[in-house]
């Protein structure tokens, strides 16, 4: 499955990297550290409950050349009845 972005902000990128997984992709980490702190409860809390997706973590990405991302990994939904 190719790459398919599903949204984006000034701050964030979410991309189906396949038909189980979609990454939420957050630059400049320290600016947005408050939003990670609140994402990251929230998901770690409620993560595969009712409509919210499955969480499976938060990575640190280092594209080469580029600032360090961070990676909030969940299922993709995007493709899935919704029942």
């Amino acid at each position: 499955m190719e790459e398919e972005l599903l949204g984006r902000s000034p701050r964030t990128l979410i991309e189906v990297l396949s038909d189980k997984v979609a990454v939420k992709l957050i630059n400049n980490i320290a600016e947005n550290i408050l939003e990670i702190e609140s994402e990251y409860g929230v998901l770690s809390a409620v993560g595969g409950q009712g409509l919210v997706p499955e969480f499976h973590g938060t990575y640190l990405h280092s594209p080469k050349g580029a600032k360090k991302q961070l990676w909030f990994v969940m299922e993709n939904i995007a493709l899935s009845p919704i029942i």
